[in-house]
């Protein structure tokens, strides 16, 4: 959120359907106040989409099974790759870009739009979100 505040360019693909419908409201429920920050969300709609990749600077990704949770960093036995100026960066970003140009975006106005009900329920849940 910060750095999307201070002018990076943050992008985050989610699948529209997820595993689990409870953690899966969790992630909604972070939607608003990143995407009110400049971060832009998509839902992916074709599929599922589970891929764990961060591109930075166009010359460094990462790639692999790390969710960005706690269990992911200190539970289980996670693993990525670090790939810093080789060629396949550029064959990750245009998949990236094809991803999120058949992907639904995720907009302020819609988000407002979402009635009370759907986000007393995320509120709840997300006190959760520690624990998934």
């Amino acid at each position: 959120m910060l750095a999307a505040q201070s002018g990076v360019r943050v992008q985050i693909v989610t699948p529209h359907w997820g595993d689990s419908s409870i953690v899966h409201e969790v992630t909604r429920s972070y939607y608003e106040v990143l995407v009110a920050a400049g971060v832009q969300i998509w839902e992916y709609t074709p599929g599922y989409v589970h891929a764990k990749v961060v591109v930075a600077d166009d010359d460094t990704a990462v790639v692999g099974t790390i969710n960005f949770d706690y269990r992911s960093f200190y539970l289980h036995q996670e693993c990525a790759v670090w790939l810093d100026e080789v060629d396949a960066i550029a064959d990750i970003i245009a998949d990236v870009d094809v991803t999120i140009a058949i992907s639904t975006p995720m907009t302020l106005e819609y988000l407002r739009s979402i009635r009370w009900p759907r986000r007393v329920w995320r509120a709840i849940l997300r006190t959760f979100a520690p624990m998934m």
